[in-house]
């Protein structure tokens, strides 16, 4: 069976040295396993900053960038040689939202959309050298990040400057 062989890891990309230490775990794993290699790697981060593009500040598009594009580039930037040693293949979960934006979720339509362009572009680059490069586009699901949503969209509402709210009105 795979499951011995198989490890999970977590961590906030977004901090400084989380990626320096994850990759020195997967090494040291790699390391005390003989014959073992780094076979997959499965981007899953999500962040939602919902909110109207009118009223949703820059920092929240950088927040959900950072979190749903750049940490997934950074990770696989930092195990690509050893992906593709492996022939391995990379997942990388995007959404529904990255082909077509949905009204009031634009900084995660935005950050999920460049992580779709990301995947083609590896996948067209790396397919010659036995990498392969999949999607999951997932959909509205009951997560703790979906059932939130709304929430959090009225809290960003209420938070905005009241010259933006009003452009969409007092409620």
């Amino acid at each position: 069976t795979f499951a011995p062989r198989l490890r999970s890891f977590t961590g906030d990309l977004t901090l400084p040295g989380t990626l320096d230490l994850l990759g020195a775990v997967v090494r040291d794993v790699i390391d005390r396993h003989d014959g073992a290699v780094l076979w997959g790697l499965v981007n899953g981060a999500g962040a939602a900053k919902p909110g109207m593009v009118a009223w949703t500040p820059p920092a929240a598009f950088e927040h959900t960038c950072k979190v749903n594009y750049l940490a997934p580039v950074a990770l696989t930037h930092a195990f690509l040689p050893d992906l593709v040693a492996a022939q391995g293949r990379v997942v990388n979960v995007t959404s529904v939202c990255g082909l077509v934006a949905i009204p009031g979720n634009g900084a995660m339509c935005a950050a999920k959309s460049a992580l779709e362009s990301y995947s083609d572009a590896l996948r067209c680059e790396t397919s010659a050298l036995g990498l392969r490069v999949s999607i999951v586009q997932t959909s509205a699901m009951r997560t703790p990040l979906g059932l939130r949503f709304f929430e959090r969209y009225k809290e960003a509402f209420y938070a905005a400057p009241p010259e933006r709210r009003g452009l969409y009105g007092d409620e």
